[in-house]
C-alpha cells in the first residue's frame, strides 16, 4: 500500500515537472501563438488601464478595446513577428542571432553588428511603422468604428506628424536593446511588454472616435 503511494507520488511529480519544463519551453517553441497571446492580453489591458485611470471613464467603450485587442493580436502578434523574426533575423540580417548571443564586451567591439542592429532600427522605425503600423492602425479602427477606409487615411495623414514623435521618443531606445539583446524568439514578447506603455498613450491620443477627427 506504502508502495503503490509512493509510485503515485512520485508520477504526481514527474506529471507536474514535465508540465513546467512544457511551459517554459513554449516560448522558445510557439513564439508566434507565444507573442500573439501576450500582445492581445496586454494591448486590450493597456486601453483598458488608459480609460479607466488615465481619462477616468466609469463606463468602459468595449468597442474600442476590441480595436486594440486585435491590434494585438493581429498585428503585433501576427504581422510583427513575420517581419521582426522571419524578414529581419532569416533574410535581412541573417547574423542578428549571433550577434544577440555574444557577450556585451564582444558587442562593444564589434562595429558591422552594431551597424546591423541600427539598421533594423531604422527598417523599423522609419519605414515599417511609417508606412505600414499607422496605415493598417487606422484601418483596423475604422473598420471596428463602421467608417470608411479613405477617412481612416485622411485621419492617418492629418495624425502621423504626432504620432511618429510619439513612437520614436519611446521606441528608438526601446528597439535598439531588443535587436541587441533579446534572443529572436524574445523580440516579440520584449515589445508587448515595453508597448503596454506605449498603448496607453496611443489610446489616449487616438483611442476614442472623436479624438482624431
Amino acid at each position: 500500500m506504502i508502495a503503490l503511494h509512493l509510485r503515485r507520488v512520485l508520477l504526481f511529480r514527474a506529471g507536474v515537472a514535465e508540465l513546467l519544463n512544457s511551459a517554459r519551453r513554449f516560448p522558445v517553441t510557439r513564439p508566434l501563438v507565444f507573442g500573439a497571446t501576450v500582445a492581445s492580453v496586454k494591448t486590450a489591458g493597456s486601453d483598458y488601464a488608459a480609460q479607466r485611470y488615465v481619462e477616468g471613464r466609469v463606463e468602459i467603450d468595449m468597442k474600442r478595446n476590441s480595436v486594440f485587442f486585435l491590434w494585438g493580436l493581429l498585428y503585433l502578434g501576427g504581422i510583427q513577428y513575420f517581419i521582426q523574426v522571419r524578414l529581419f533575423t532569416q533574410y535581412l540580417f541573417p547574423r542578428a542571432a549571433a550577434f544577440v548571443a555574444q557577450p556585451l564586451q564582444r558587442k562593444l567591439t564589434d562595429r558591422a553588428g552594431q551597424l546591423m542592429v541600427a539598421k533594423q532600427v531604422g527598417l523599423d522605425m522609419f519605414v515599417v511603422h511609417p508606412f505600414m503600423f499607422f496605415p493598417l492602425f487606422y484601418q483596423l479602427k475604422a473598420f471596428v468604428e463602421g467608417t470608411c477606409a479613405k477617412e481612416a487615411l485622411q485621419r492617418c495623414r492629418r495624425n502621423w506628424g504626432g504620432d511618429l514623435r510619439a513612437l520614436w521618443l519611446l521606441w528608438i531606445p526601446a528597439q535598439t536593446l531588443n535587436f541587441a539583446f533579446c534572443p529572436v524568439w524574445a523580440r516579440i514578447p520584449f515589445v508587448a511588454v515595453v508597448s503596454t506603455v506605449y498603448t496607453v498613450i496611443l489610446s489616449t491620443m487616438r483611442g476614442s472616435p472623436d479624438s482624431n477627427k
